[in-house]
């Protein structure tokens, strides 16, 4: 015979949306932004600017919104080829 199971304790799951939010200030005011100007809810850290429907003109407001929100000027060209995290830990070093 088999003992009786014992009951293991877990971790809370967390969901992939939840683990792919955005988690700095900086990021969390991008999205906005991003959300915003696309109409899209739920930006996430991997999602590009491009990608969720952008396109050129936005990508111009989203850098004036970005300089207006977190006083730091943004290249539009990172818009094409980086992610919101990656923009965001880039900030400083452009």
């Amino acid at each position: 015979r088999l003992p009786p199971p014992s009951r293991v304790e877990r971790a809370p799951e967390v969901s992939a949306q939840a683990a792919n939010a955005p988690r700095t200030p900086a990021e969390s005011a991008m999205a906005k932004v991003w959300a915003e100007l696309l109409g899209v809810a739920g930006v996430h850290r991997d999602d590009n600017f491009f990608d969720l429907g952008g396109h050129s003109l936005l990508a111009m407001r989203a850098v004036v919104e970005i300089e207006k929100r977190l006083g730091i000027r943004l290249e539009p060209r990172r818009l094409i080829f980086e992610s919101l995290a990656q923009l965001a830990s880039n900030l400083g070093g452009q």
